[in-house]
């Protein structure tokens, strides 16, 4: 995971390549609950896991400097960090 910048020289953090792009006239939420299938463009990075499920999140920083990372509506738990490749194993 490393920042990549945009047209405009605006760094932004991929996830899984792919650099989320909010858009404020089409937020998340309301359109999720107003459809009974969800389907988002890949640069809004929503994940449908099912509700109830505990999922394992790994990042990998390959940028020079630290990334705060946070998620809204969550509890979450840092297991390791460190620096060097994780091997694969918690």
């Amino acid at each position: 995971m490393a920042p990549r910048p945009d047209a405009n020289g605006v760094f932004k953090w991929p996830m899984n390549n792919i650099a989320f792009q909010g858009d404020s006239a089409n937020p998340v939420l309301p359109f999720a609950i107003a459809q009974d299938s969800i389907a988002f463009p890949p640069e809004r990075n929503v994940y449908n896991l099912g509700s109830n499920k505990t999922i394992r999140v790994i990042l990998q920083n390959n940028f020079v400097a630290p990334h705060p990372m946070h998620l809204h509506g969550h509890d979450f738990l840092v297991l390791a960090q460190g620096a060097g490749t994780w091997d694969g194993s918690i």
